[in-house]
């Protein structure tokens, strides 16, 4: 009996640890992400409006004529949970990183995606920003020594839905974030050591929350207000004439 109960308590402290849905909780909204379900971005922190991730082993590298090497990986089931009647304004993702090209012929490159949608309305709001590397660290420095990139992508108000819908992040009190990163390094064979290096270094997803807009029941109590307020000061007028 003893020895079953061993082995059973063994398999069990064994076997891999459950996903598990985790949240952060913020001020203007709350974070909801599957742990499982984060790639090689990493856990998420959430400071103020901004998200923060910090990738591990998140790079691609082609030594001495390798070719094309990859890594990809995608945050998948984040949400957006706006408290206090707060509402979104827009989605800003920027990332950081370094890379490093010793000849010529080899070359690196990011591509990647953000993506967003209300989930309860997932055809009509479904809406993409491809990332773009900043003008002011191109991917085209070939010295042998690492430098610096950074890439964003946005999504507004202003932002056209795949249907053409626009407007519809204002108006979520859910939103569903997607953010996918695709990293290549390239060698070509040569007569000497050749390598191609990128990675990604650091990961950041600033929110513009708006404040709310009040509801039609507090429009009318305030229009009643200031039309009580008017009167008032009508009347103080007309006294001291």
């Amino acid at each position: 009996m003893k020895k079953s109960l061993i082995i059973l308590l063994g398999l069990f402290v064994a076997s891999p640890a459950f996903a598990a849905i985790q949240t952060i909780y913020g001020t203007d909204f709350d974070l909801v992400y599957d742990d499982a379900k984060l790639g090689l971005f990493g856990a998420p922190s959430l400071a103020g409006n901004n998200i923060f991730f910090t990738p591990n082993n998140f790079k691609a590298e082609s030594l001495n004529g390798a070719g094309i090497v990859t890594n990809n990986s995608t945050i998948n089931g984040m949400q957006l949970v706006a408290k206090n009647g707060f509402k979104f304004g827009s989605i800003d993702l920027t990332e950081f990183g370094d890379y490093l090209m010793r000849d010529a012929e080899s070359f690196v490159s990011i591509n990647g995606q953000l993506r967003a949608f209300d989930g309860a309305n997932f055809a009509a709001t479904n809406t993409s920003s491809s990332l773009i590397v900043s003008a002011l660290t191109p991917l085209n420095i070939i010295d042998g020594n690492n430098h610096d990139w950074e890439a964003s992508a946005s999504i507004t108000n202003a932002t056209a839905s795949k249907s053409g819908l626009i407007g519809w992040l204002s108006n979520a009190n859910i939103v569903n974030i997607t953010v996918e990163n695709l990293l290549t390094a390239y060698t070509e064979a040569g007569p000497g050591p050749e390598q191609a290096f990128i990675e990604k270094k650091a990961v950041g997803v600033g929110l513009l929350v708006t404040s709310a807009v009040p509801e039609p029941g507090v429009w009318s109590s305030l229009s009643a207000g200031l039309f009580l307020l008017g009167m008032m000061a009508s009347r103080r007028h007309n006294n001291l004439k």
